[in-house]
């Protein structure tokens, strides 16, 4: 029987298992507590947040040739409104419109914390609306809701874009939601095929332990693809090879917690949190299968020492040709591969081997710059408008080992 998950609790449900969450467009029906979404956010079950009636659908779905689909819309018991707004029955969350259709692409951003996770999130966002879906796929990238685009711009867009500010580290503590969004590909005579793409930015102290992954970051272990980024202002060769004043602009947080939080950790513990949850045992040694790109983030920071040359530091080539460069993935893969080996950062390199069945080596600049100082005076710190580089590559690159290219 047909199956769904739910992206904001990742739990699994039947078709049919779904409810309703009533319009009240006109004030006929009394608001009620709604433990499960207050629950979700985080807040308190004995003070539950106040919203429109939840209702159960009174059909079943319908059911053609083993599968179950889900109901579209429901008649509030009470005011007779019909309602297009499916739940998940755990959380309480508004399912995606297209949920019992599409297929879901889960695209995982890990990293320490002040790897840039969310710059590179809500950055490659903006390329992927604007260039690098409709030059390379012919297709739009489009938010499942008013929600979701809501969210993006007020959190990424707006002070990247249009304050020209450089984003806060994540919170830990703040329930951060899904950024969910449609990508239609053409399949010729085979018609059409829709993904869901779904980004998720956690703050890097959540993943500091196992436990608190397997809490907090269960999306990760139904993946079509990591992007693992590496601030290379946190390898000890690097910093120490660094001017201050660059290094100081590039990194917002002291060597004496960068070695508490070190990535080849980080990663040990992603690759065990998702043996853990295939039941193989977090002992186990089978490699794990999910495409991750490791990309170095940040990289306008450490221009000035690689190698003359090199590709990683020139300009991508897949959007300006419409079509992904697989020769151009692979040089980067061997540079970057002996940029690590070069400044003795081989337990990177060791962890990815030993976890990962199909990985490859990134770099790439969400901003392509540093952040200005504050000043004496303090205030905000500045950016100039953002001017990625290479953010399309880790995606383009899991796009492929999906055979989506």
């Amino acid at each position: 029987m047909a199956k769904y998950t739910c992206p904001y609790c990742m739990t699994e449900h039947e078709m049919n298992d779904v409810e309703f969450r009533c319009l009240n467009s006109h004030g006929k029906c009394m608001t009620e507590p709604d433990v499960p979404y207050t629950l979700y956010e985080g807040g308190d079950p004995n003070r539950p947040k106040m919203m429109n009636k939840v209702f159960r659908p009174r059909t079943k779905g319908f059911k053609f040739i083993n599968k179950m689909f889900m109901p579209v819309q429901e008649e509030c018991p009470e005011c007779r409104e019909v309602s297009e707004f499916r739940l998940c029955p755990d959380c309480h969350n508004i399912l995606p419109p297209n949920i019992h259709e599409n297929e879901d692409m889960i695209i995982s951003v890990v990293g320490t914390r002040d790897s840039g996770k969310s710059h590179y999130i809500g950055v490659l966002i903006d390329e992927l609306q604007k260039h690098i879906c409709p030059k390379i796929f012919g297709a739009g990238f489009m938010e499942t809701d008013k929600e979701v685009r809501d969210h993006y711009v007020k959190t990424y867009y707006y002070p990247l874009y249009s304050l020209n500010q450089p984003l806060e580290l994540t919170n830990p503590n703040e329930k951060q939601k899904p950024l969910i969004y449609e990508l239609q590909l053409g399949r010729g005579k085979k018609g059409y095929k829709t993904l869901t793409f779904i980004f998720y930015d956690t703050a890097g102290e959540n993943y500091d332990d196992l436990m608190t992954m397997s809490t907090l970051n269960k999306y990760i272990c139904k993946s079509a693809g990591i992007i693992f980024l590496v601030d290379p202002t946190q390898v000890e060769e690097v910093r120490d090879r660094m001017d201050e004043d660059k290094m100081n602009s590039a990194s917002t947080i002291s060597w004496d917690e960068i070695v508490t939080r070190t990535p080849d950790a980080t990663i040990g513990r992603v690759a065990k949190l998702i043996r853990q949850s295939r039941g193989w045992g977090m002992n186990s040694k089978k490699p794990i299968d999910i495409p991750v790109a490791m990309a170095f983030s940040k990289l306008d920071a450490i221009m000035d020492l690689l190698p003359p040359g090199c590709t990683v530091a020139e300009p991508g080539s897949s959007i300006r040709e419409g079509a992904y460069n697989r020769e151009e993935t692979r040089v980067i893969n061997t540079e970057i591969s002996a940029l690590l080996e070069n400044w003795g950062e081989r337990r990177i390199t060791t962890m990815m081997q030993r976890n990962f069945s199909n990985y490859a080596y990134f770099g790439v600049s969400a901003l392509g710059q540093g952040p200005e100082k504050a000043g004496d005076t303090g205030g905000a710190r500045k950016i100039q408008k953002p001017r990625p580089h290479r953010v399309e590559d880790p995606f383009l690159w899991i796009m492929d080992q999906n055979h989506l290219l």
